[in-house]
């Protein structure tokens, strides 16, 4: 009996430290692929990741940020990582018809808007997680120091932009006008959210609303030609 319980211990034992040594393998991998840009690499690492750890925010955000930076458009690294599928074809055809490109577009469309999707959803969860934890506690903000607060703000200005940004691509404009609008109360002097929130007004027929914040952009932009 007493070597049954041994072996029990021994095995959940082995286990545990079997997956410790997974977690710091895969913390490790996905701080070195996303230091590097190697945001589409690094993602089957952080999914394997947010199943052993589940409630690590960091790793959540960050994977959020890795799902939108490989997707947003214009960006060398995202135009790499979106012909993964196209590339696999041409190395059983020697040539791609019309249709397989067209193919390979739509999946490629319909696999970034995905990405889009789910990243605003995990921003939609953890940002305004992350802004209770630093700042919306009356008591925590006296205790803080405040450079310290000061550092949380310029962080949850860019988690709300880049939230903003998920869903914009995501084809939310009401909910990024909303995260654009949180990220200019954080941090009031950057002049992007101004730009993005009347752009998204324009886009929405909402000009005189547009108008407001085109103002705030320009605002910015005079004061800083001023200060030089």
């Amino acid at each position: 009996m007493l070597l049954q319980y041994f072996l029990v211990f021994l095995c959940g034992f082995t286990c545990i430290l079997a997956k410790n040594k997974e977690i710091l393998f895969l913390k490790n991998t996905i701080q070195g692929l996303s230091e590097k840009k190697k945001y589409a690499e690094s993602l089957p690492y952080l999914q394997r990741y947010r199943k052993l750890q589940p409630h690590d925010v960091e790793f959540q955000i960050l994977y959020a940020q890795n799902l939108l930076f490989r997707s947003i458009p214009n960006s060398k690294t995202s135009r790499q990582d979106q012909d993964i599928y196209c590339d696999q074809k041409k190395n059983y055809l020697e040539k791609v018809s019309p249709t397989d490109t067209r193919q390979c577009q739509r999946k490629k469309t319909l696999s970034i808007r995905r990405h889009y999707r789910l990243a605003a959803r995990i921003f939609a969860k953890y940002v305004p997680f992350l802004e209770k934890q630093w700042i919306a506690n009356p008591n925590k903000q006296k205790k803080q120091p405040m450079q310290k607060l000061a550092n949380y703000k310029m962080r949850l200005a860019k988690l709300y932009f880049q939230f903003g940004f998920a869903e914009t691509y995501a084809g939310n404009p009401y909910k990024a006008i909303r995260a654009f609008l949180k990220s200019s109360k954080f941090a009031p002097e950057r002049k992007e959210s101004y730009y993005n929130i009347a752009s998204l007004y324009e886009i929405l027929g909402k000009k005189p609303e547009a108008k407001v914040y085109w103002l705030k952009y320009e605002k910015i932009i005079s004061k800083k030609q001023d200060s030089k």
